[in-house]
Formats: C-alpha cells, sequence, structure tokens
C-alpha cells in the first residue's frame, strides 16, 4: 500500500509539472514581449535589505520555468511514439481532455491508454529528478519485464503490444 502511495505521489507531482509546462511557455514568451517596455521600476534604499529586488526575483522565476521546459522536453525524447502523443494531448491541450477524449483523438483503447500512462508519466518523472520516481519506475518495469515472461522488446512502438502491469 506504501508503495502504491509512493507511486501516485510521484505521478500526481510529474501531472501537475506537465499540466504547467503551457503555460510557463507562455510565460516565457509574453516575458520576451513585454521586455522591450518597462512596466516596473527596480525600487533601491541606502539600506540593502538583503532580500531579491522585484526585478532579480523575476528574473529567477524566469530561469526557473526556462530550465523546466527544457527539462521537460529533453523528457519527452526518451518516450515511444504513443507514449508522446499520449503526453501531449492528455497535458499540452489547454482543453485538458480527459483519458476517453484522448482515446478518441489517438485512435486508440481506454485499456490502451491505462497500459501506457503509468510508465509515459513515471518516465518523465525519472527524467525531472522527482523524488522516488526513478523507483518507481524500476518497480513498473520489472513486473512488466516479469509478465512478458523475461523478454524485454523495446523495439515495439504499437502500444496495444504492451501488457498490462
Amino acid at each position: 500500500m506504501v508503495w502504491k502511495e509512493t507511486v501516485k505521489d510521484v505521478m500526481r507531482e510529474t501531472e501537475l509539472t506537465l499540466y504547467q509546462y503551457p503555460v510557463w511557455k507562455i510565460s516565457i514568451e509574453n516575458q520576451k514581449i513585454a521586455a522591450n517596455i518597462p512596466l516596473y521600476k527596480e525600487r533601491t534604499s541606502p539600506a540593502y535589505t538583503g532580500y531579491p529586488s522585484t526585478t532579480e526575483r523575476m528574473a529567477i522565476e524566469k530561469v526557473t520555468k526556462e530550465i523546466k521546459i527544457q527539462q521537460i522536453e529533453k523528457s519527452l525524447e526518451i518516450l515511444t511514439e504513443w507514449e508522446r502523443q499520449y503526453i501531449e494531448e492528455k497535458y499540452f491541450n489547454p482543453r485538458h481532455p480527459s483519458d476517453y477524449e484522448v482515446c478518441e483523438e489517438l485512435g486508440i483503447s481506454r485499456r490502451t491508454i491505462t497500459r501506457l500512462k503509468t510508465p509515459a508519466i513515471l518516465k518523465v518523472a525519472t527524467a525531472l529528478n522527482i523524488p522516488k520516481a526513478e523507483e518507481c519506475l524500476t518497480e513498473i518495469m520489472m513486473k512488466k519485464w516479469a509478465i512478458q515472461g523475461g523478454h524485454h522488446d523495446q523495439t515495439r512502438e504499437n502500444p496495444s503490444d504492451l501488457r498490462t502491469v
């Protein structure tokens, strides 16, 4: 039970990060547009407080978002084509479609989505260095490998070839 809760926690954190991706991309683009217009003025005083200024905070937030965006984009490279399509349709779509709607859009069954979802999200979580993600992914992959009779075939791209974990 503890292990299942850990997987749920890792997946929840990863899903939140994935849902934020399109917002961060727009935010960065808007900051680039606004960079040419002085929208705020840095306030300084004779006594330095040691706290970051508004400008510094905005710069830190921008860099943090840019790093997360790059990490997410890089993490998509390790996914199969089906996993990547699922992640992009489910989490980067502004409509926030349900899994059922994603199935319809991709032309695959609900059962197939169920088999794709957990490993795909855990791969992304591991690439994003989310705590406990690697252990969860290893456990899932070991179970999947055992179910397949010890045969691990990474060449499969068709999600209907996957067995339930």
